[in-house]
């Protein structure tokens, strides 16, 4: 992506909710295109480039699906978790209540544009339609036999329609059918949260004039992605969150957080990414 369509996408951001006030944001050539578009997104306490392995071999991208070289040369090196609480020691409550930093949460990140919708209800609904279906249809082509819920069966539950989980079935990741599973913790599901954006303006030097902005800042009502599963399941996340990627538009982006999906081998990647229309983007300082 060039660095002129990059700072098309990045406008104003807000950070932290709807009550603050926004600040412009250009591209970083300092910054690798993951920590400038996390950045932009909303994720920007707990996450940091770290130096390009020594020990890969061809580009970086052959290490993206089972990390091992990365982890072997000290990719997650960037600290995480605390880094936004100070350091010191920390009483139990505090640390049972401080919601996590943003670089330790999967999150999705949006800049959909203002022609797409006519209030940040609709932006909202449309952003969720688009997550939540092209996930169930994303899942199936990976041979899950998935269980969804429309608007009209979650509304006999409850008003707010924009988070809703994806029943996962595959026998092949010891994730069961409904009627099969003892307890609900012996399910797997993919659930899909996205809160309703702000309405911010461009900058001048930007040719568009306005976007729906979905960030990640928020301490608790953050637009994300989360699989809930038992630990017998082995789902392929990433690979499935790649595929998924795919079929979304370029102007919205998933962050995954350290040690919070899985991969085909059932192997936990330790290191964050973006992902971005199919392009896995990441944390490296750029040479």
């Amino acid at each position: 992506m060039k660095y002129s369509t990059l700072a098309a996408m990045l406008v104003p951001i807000l950070l932290v909710g709807c009550a603050s006030t926004s600040s412009s944001f250009s591209y970083n050539t300092k910054k690798s295109m993951a920590l400038n578009l996390a950045n932009a997104g909303g994720v920007s306490t707990g996450i940091a480039d770290t130096d390009r392995p020594k020990n890969t071999s061809g580009t970086v991208a052959t290490s993206i699906p089972y990390g091992v070289a990365f982890t072997a040369s000290g990719f997650t090196s960037p600290a995480l978790g605390f880094t936004s609480w100070g350091g010191g020691a920390m009483s139990l409550l505090a640390f049972l209540t401080t919601p996590k930093s943003q670089g330790e949460r999967n999150s999705i990140m949006a800049f959909m544009p203002s022609d797409m919708a006519t209030s940040s209800e609709e932006a909202q609904k449309k952003l969720f339609d688009l997550y939540y279906y092209n996930a169930d249809k994303t899942l199936s082509t990976f041979g899950s036999t998935n269980k969804i819920w429309n608007d009209e069966e979650t509304r006999k539950f409850t008003n707010e329609i924009y988070s809703r989980n994806i029943l996962i079935q595959n026998a092949e990741w010891n994730c069961p059918r409904e009627n099969a599973a003892q307890k609900i913790k012996d399910l797997c599901f993919l659930k899909i949260y996205v809160y309703e954006p702000s309405l911010l303006k461009d900058p001048s030097f930007v040719t568009a004039n306005s976007y729906y902005y979905f960030g990640a800042s928020n301490s608790r009502n953050y637009n994300r992605f989360v699989f809930a599963k038992p630990k017998s399941a082995n789902i392929p996340e990433y690979e499935i969150l790649s595929a998924l990627s795919k079929t979304l538009p370029n102007w919205t982006y998933m962050y995954v957080a350290p040690k919070q999906v899985t991969n085909k081998s059932g192997d936990i990647m330790n290191f964050p990414f973006i992902l971005q229309a199919g392009k896995t983007e990441l944390f490296v300082k750029p040479q």
